[in-house]
Formats: C-alpha cells, sequence, structure tokens
C-alpha cells in the first residue's frame, strides 16, 4: 500500500494508487486508475450508497478509504456537487443546502456533508477533508499556509468562463483572518493544451486559470502546475480519451506533526 508523505517538493509524485503533493503538513492528492482496478471495494457493493454523486464517485470513495481510513479516522468528509457552476462556499459561512449524513466503512464511521449546487469549498477547520472527482478537469488545491485555511474547487472550462476563481478571491477576501500573499494555488492532474480541442483548437484549461490568478494580483511563484496530464498519462482516467464514467479523487487535508 503506498504511503503518506511529507517531502517538500515543488514535483508531483506517482504512486501505485495516488498522485500526491504535500506543502508542510498539507496532504494533496489525486487518486489514479488502479485504486479502481484493484476492486479494494467489494464489486457487489457497487452502488451509489451517497446521494447527489454518482455510482462512480461513491466507488472511487469508498475504495480509498478501505485502503486509507485509518489515516482519516477522525476527519469530516465535505464534497461539492459538482455541477460546472462558479458557486464557492465557506463551510462556516454555509449559504447553499448541505446534505449531510453517515458513511460506515469497515470499522470506520464518516461524517459527511455535501453542498448542493457547489464547485468549491473552503474551510478552516483541520478536522475536515476536501474531495472532488476529476477525469480531465482541474483539481484546483488553495492553502493559505499562516492562517491553516485551504480549499479544492472543480475547475472546468465552464466555471472559468462562469467566473469561479473572482467568486473564490472575493469569497477568501471575506474572511476574518486570510494571508492572499501567504497562499498558494496548486493545480492537480488535468488534460493538457495538446490533448483538448474546443471548436477546432487546443485549448489550455491550465492558461485560462493562471491568467485568471495573476490578473487579480497573484503572484507567479504562488502558482503550481502538477504537469501531469490525464489524456496523456495512462494510469489516470480521462473522459476526453475514452468517455469514460469513473472518476478520479483528489482530497487535501491537514496532518499535524506529520
Amino acid at each position: 500500500m503506498d504511503k503518506f508523505t511529507f517531502n517538500k517538493t515543488s514535483q508531483w509524485k506517482i504512486n501505485k494508487f495516488f498522485s500526491s503533493f504535500s506543502i508542510n503538513n498539507f496532504l494533496l492528492l489525486t487518486t489514479t486508475k488502479e485504486l479502481i482496478n484493484q476492486k479494494v471495494f467489494p464489486e457487489e457493493n457497487n452502488k451509489s450508497i451517497i446521494p447527489f454523486i454518482s455510482k462512480e464517485k461513491s466507488f472511487a470513495l469508498l475504495s480509498f478509504l478501505t485502503l486509507y481510513a485509518e489515516k482519516f479516522k477522525n476527519k469530516t468528509i465535505l464534497m461539492s456537487e459538482q455541477i460546472h457552476s462558479n458557486r464557492v462556499i465557506y463551510v462556516k459561512q454555509q449559504d447553499t443546502e448541505c446534505f449531510s449524513s453517515k458513511l460506515q466503512v469497515g470499522e470506520f464511521v464518516f461524517s459527511y456533508k455535501l453542498f448542493l449546487k457547489t464547485d468549491g469549498i473552503i474551510t478552516d477547520s483541520l478536522d475536515d477533508i476536501i474531495v472532488i472527482f476529476t477525469a480531465d478537469c482541474i483539481p484546483l488545491f488553495i492553502i493559505d499556509n499562516k492562517n491553516k485555511i485551504f480549499g479544492l474547487l472543480h475547475i472546468g472550462r465552464k466555471g472559468l468562463q462562469l467566473g469561479i476563481i473572482e467568486n473564490l478571491l472575493k469569497k477568501l477576501s471575506l474572511l476574518p483572518r486570510f494571508s492572499l500573499k501567504d497562499t498558494v494555488f496548486v493545480a492537480g492532474p488535468h488534460i493538457c493544451e495538446k490533448c483538448y480541442i474546443v471548436d477546432g483548437k487546443n485549448f489550455s484549461l491550465f492558461n485560462l486559470l493562471y491568467n485568471q490568478l495573476t490578473f487579480f494580483n497573484i503572484r507567479p511563484s504562488q502558482i503550481f502546475n502538477s504537469h501531469i496530464c490525464t489524456f496523456h498519462n495512462k494510469k489516470f482516467f480521462s473522459y476526453r480519451r475514452d468517455a469514460t464514467e469513473h472518476r478520479m479523487l483528489s482530497i487535501i487535508s491537514y496532518f499535524c506533526g506529520s
């Protein structure tokens, strides 16, 4: 089983079940296809047991927790419905409908919250783990390390065009404590420009994201790219390559003393 490490590096590391990146005590990761292929979660249970998300997304989350429940046993799972919107919520100022329940994985019981009609979540509770699902879109990880504020957004072309980055920064600016200069923005594995064709032309999701971030005075040194293409790299699911319904799971979580 892959182990979690916290190496201070500017490069993503790809293991068997996930690719990862760490900043101080924040762990950022995106799972690989192998997590599903190994069938670590019983096949007969492959059904949508989590309301509002697909059975494929449920299966990805349950497969991951089957392997790593011990590591995350005291965490509350936060999820967005992911509808390609520009909606970002701060958990303590919840302004959208939320579905809350429990999820049992072996001997462990997890509390989870699924925020409807949203594509991004921000929290400052170190007991939270934020989860999104992608298969070409960008999982955008946000960390204000000074104030221990963090977030995770589902970034697609439509969301960018609708202004999800502007909404994110507006939401962050309203927090009682937030330092933009101490915040980093990390783009996890996603489809690259060479593989993403829109209206007959190559299109870069990352470049659009980068341009929007820098427009709002984010310094280039605060922006990181995994440089992992989900279409090129067959260790990852790609909707554009395979028209698959399966999704990778991306998470961000804090581990004290790791």
